[in-house]
């Protein structure tokens, strides 16, 4: 007996799906987190190299975005209870960070994109970084949506 209901071996397989695709979004949020905590200064040098805020918003979105960042990973990686509604907001803060990526590279700027640390040489604002912004955005959408329809899925069968 493997505990695995048999009539729902569909909606099993998606709730792991959707659980891992919760899990990475939560451990990429972590990680950036971390290189951003790690170095407050360099992360605010960072939000001021994008050239879109006035100096005491940057101090705010320095100030609260890491801490954003590693909360919402956490809630993804510990707590299912609340995966569904942080997959929503990560997957509008890595989207929101797809599109400040593109302006800034429409605008002629050459500078890291900040995501795991501050060296332009590792992490230059560009095709890879804009296409893992979105890919995350994507994903946790994804995830969300899966979740949504689990539920709908488990609320009709009962």
């Amino acid at each position: 007996m493997t505990g695995i209901p048999v009539g729902n071996s569909g909606q099993n397989k998606s709730t792991v799906v959707s659980t891992i695709l919760a899990v990475v979004c939560g451990l990429v949020l972590v990680r950036s987190a971390m290189f951003h905590l790690g170095n407050p200064f360099g992360f605010l040098a960072t939000v001021y190299s994008y050239e879109l805020l006035p100096r005491t918003m940057g101090v705010l979105v320095a100030a609260c975005l890491p801490t954003a960042q590693l909360v919402l990973g956490l809630l993804l990686v510990l707590f299912p209870e609340h995966r569904k509604t942080c997959l929503k907001i990560s997957g509008f803060l890595f989207l929101t960070l797809a599109v400040v990526q593109v302006v800034t590279l429409y605008r002629g700027l050459n500078i890291s994109c900040g995501c795991f640390g501050p060296s332009i040489e590792e992490n230059p604002i560009g095709a890879n970084s804009i296409g893992l912004a979105c890919l995350f955005g994507v994903v946790a959408l994804i995830a969300n949506w899966m979740m949504r329809h689990e539920t709908s899925e488990t609320a009709t069968a009962e």
